[in-house]
């Protein structure tokens, strides 16, 4: 989990400054706010498939769940 911490940090630190870069063009990166969301959690009391097993339809659900805790 450190270590997706970090590359997230790395990330978001590479997007200000692409970001900065491309300022004078109207570009802005707004806050960001890091989750990091593990299956076993989205899928706890499902009875759903483990990491690594999803079906086609636990990953649209996963997709689903990780696009709403994103935008909450």
């Amino acid at each position: 989990e450190t270590h997706v911490s970090q590359s997230l940090d790395r990330l978001i630190a590479k997007l200000r400054e692409v970001v900065s870069f491309a300022g004078d063009m109207g570009a802005e990166l707004g806050d960001v706010r890091k989750s990091i969301v593990h299956t076993q959690d989205v899928f706890a009391g499902r009875g759903a498939a483990t990491e690594g097993e999803l079906d086609a339809d636990e990953a649209a659900t996963l997709a689903e769940e990780m696009l709403k805790r994103a935008t909450s």
